[in-house]
């Protein structure tokens, strides 16, 4: 799954649910930065949402580079 923490899209790499016996449960989550590759841990509670982000991977041959721009097949 990816999402978008920080404003950067990222993996999901591992998650848990805890629900302590007192207080509100909570959901730790680490997840990899897919274009720089840090690793973020956050912790959500129950009443906080975050936003999926829809990946899409296709199989590509690089060609060359043009004015900055990498050209791909």
């Amino acid at each position: 799954m990816y999402v978008v923490l920080d404003n950067k899209i990222c993996s999901v790499q591992w998650f848990q649910h805890h629900k302590p016996g007192k207080g509100g449960a909570y959901m730790k989550v680490k997840a990899k930065d897919i274009s720089g590759g840090q690793i973020i841990e956050k912790t959500f509670r129950a009443n906080e949402t975050i936003l999926q982000a829809i990946v899409e991977r296709k199989p590509a041959q690089y060609l060359y580079q043009e004015d900055g721009f990498y050209i791909f097949m």
